[in-house]
């Protein structure tokens, strides 16, 4: 197995569109969620969308008639991926080596909502053309990505619920460590925000009732209030370490590891007793030799559902027994709301900025001063060199279980080199 890296990332998420601008968000606690007001007869709702997107400012080399047509799903995924290749400064490289694994739930859910409503005004023969075939089937955007950018290793899309990316970069991180590419561009994209999709989840009783103050609107953990979704867009480049370090990237964290499992139970259900993630979370820090006492945080699902937070809660204690209160337990929905299938990508980039800069981020709306179930649930201190791995962990409606083992930049067990590097 050979060593895995993170080299780059490209964020497009509300209000943010940058790694540091990322950090900055989350370290602060600066949610990012809107209040957007009731139209026709839909009420109003807290929601993390993207103002102001314009792919034209992140595909300046690309010919607009490429995508200026896609969905826009399509084009915030393609924006990420350009960010994330000009922030790994992977000018070139081998096309047969290298692959794209992305994670969605929902591709081209709105585009598709918003042409069927076409249809009472329009004839369907002007709606459903070779365009629509070509830029928004679902799972199109790796293949349009793959034809922009050359790429003819693997292109591949993966979808399991809220799990998504997580899975997407748990295969991608295989095929790097395995030897079937050498640069992986994984992640996850949605942008999915039209009423059927806050209808279904309303009425399932899934939602945040939340109307006045966005920042209050997701409370994981210590006080479960339901979703509040967003758009997201977040691709990480991995890459094999001697490959990396040989043409002088920047390294930002290690990929150690990934595992994933079913619950095997109700399509819909939560298993409250934590017992499936339990076991997923066990085989992922055993198969990696991860010591419990080791790890330094560990992001949750954390979307503010009560079974999920729940079933949560119980695992930390399962897992890391008397060091659960030392495992701080995370979450960046607070801040930018439920990416769905690209929430496990928005975690990844959170876990990766975190080992880089060697310090923690707090939950808002959790109380620092306060634990529930004898849980920590983050604070701004630094994270010690011996506590330099994290774990990222997504749920998802069909029983998925996926998480993955994020570690510091330096080489596995070379605590002082780390401690040089992140001090040098």
């Amino acid at each position: 197995m050979r060593d895995v890296v993170i080299t780059g990332m490209g964020v497009v998420l509300p209000g943010c569109d940058s790694k540091e601008e990322l950090w900055r968000q989350l370290s602060e606690q600066d949610c990012q969620l809107s209040l957007e007001p009731a139209t026709g007869g839909d009420r109003g709702r807290v929601v993390g969308r993207i103002h102001g997107f314009d792919a034209d400012r992140y595909l300046p080399d690309v010919p607009s008639r490429y995508y200026s047509q896609c969905p826009r799903d399509v084009q915030l995924y393609l924006a990420s991926v350009a960010l994330a290749r000009r922030d790994a400064r992977l000018d070139e490289c081998d096309a047969t080596r290298t692959g794209l694994y992305d994670g969605t739930s929902r591709a081209s859910f709105s585009s598709w909502y918003e042409r069927i409503r076409r249809e009472r005004d329009h004839p369907a023969r002007d709606l459903y053309t070779r365009n629509e075939l070509a830029r928004d089937t679902p799972g199109q955007a790796v293949g349009i990505a793959a034809a922009l950018m050359g790429v003819q290793g693997p292109a591949l899309t993966f979808t399991a619920s809220c799990s998504s990316a997580t899975v997407a970069l748990g295969q991608a991180f295989r095929d790097v460590a395995m030897g079937t590419v050498d640069i992986a561009y994984a992640g996850g994209h949605e942008a999915a925000l039209v009423p059927p999709l806050h209808l279904m989840y309303q009425e399932a009783g899934l939602c945040s009732p939340e109307q006045e103050t966005p920042a209050r609107a997701v409370r994981p953990w210590a006080d479960s209030t339901g979703n509040v979704f967003g758009e997201a867009a977040v691709t990480l480049v991995l890459e094999e370490r001697e490959r990396a370090e040989g043409r002088g990237a920047t390294l930002l964290a290690g990929v150690a590891g990934y595992a994933y499992g079913n619950t095997g139970l109700h399509p819909t259900h939560v298993d409250v007793t934590g017992a499936r993630p339990t076991r997923v979370v066990r085989q992922l820090l055993d198969d990696t030799a991860t010591p419990r006492e080791r790890v330094g945080f560990l992001i949750g699902h954390g979307n503010g559902v009560p079974a999920s937070d729940l079933a949560e809660m119980r695992m930390m204690h399962a897992v890391f027994g008397p060091h659960a209160s030392a495992v701080p337990l995370l979450s960046t929905k607070p801040v930018y709301g439920h990416g769905l299938g690209a929430a496990g990508a928005v975690n990844a980039a959170a876990a990766t900025l975190m080992l880089r800069e060697r310090r923690l981020f707090r939950t808002l709306n959790a109380d620092p001063s306060a634990t529930v179930e004898g849980l920590s649930f983050g604070s701004t201190e630094s994270l010690p060199v011996d506590r330099l791995s994290g774990v990222c962990l997504s749920f998802g409606l069909g029983g998925h279980n996926a998480a993955l083992l994020f570690r510091g930049p330096g080489r596995c067990g070379d605590e002082k080199g780390l401690e040089r590097e992140n001090d040098g």
